[in-house]
């Protein structure tokens, strides 16, 4: 397939060399994703909201009411921002392994470490 064009709102400004618009690359990541957070702005106040999305040739269709603000704002051609993140995993035993005076005990191990052995 082809890239998409950036724009002065879609370009990458830090660290441009790591950016891409190749279509294939982002309907990939589009695809494998199901949750996007959309902000917007309603009545002065700024929101971002947790949806999820599935996306059909080259439109994204949001899950939501149609009574709901989100969609209401939406609806109203109001200026909008969505983000998707693909979260491959989130490590943190490092930032504990430093303390030096922490000892690996289950009950003052993180959440995240519980299931670990010690």
């Amino acid at each position: 397939m082809s890239n998409f064009t950036p724009t002065e709102k879609t370009k990458v400004c830090r660290k441009p060399e790591r950016g891409n618009y190749d279509r294939d690359l982002i309907y990939r990541i589009l695809d494998e994703a199901f949750v996007c957070q959309v902000g917007f702005i309603d009545k002065g106040l700024p929101f971002v909201l947790p949806t999820n999305y599935v996306r059909v040739g080259d439109k994204l269709f949001l899950h939501g009411s149609t009574a709901s603000r989100l969609m209401k704002t939406l609806a109203s051609g109001a200026p909008f921002c969505l983000n998707v993140t693909l979260l491959d995993g989130i490590v943190c035993w490092w930032s504990w392994a430093r303390r030096k005076s922490w000892k690996a005990k289950p009950q003052s191990l993180p959440p995240c470490a519980t299931s670990w052995n010690t």
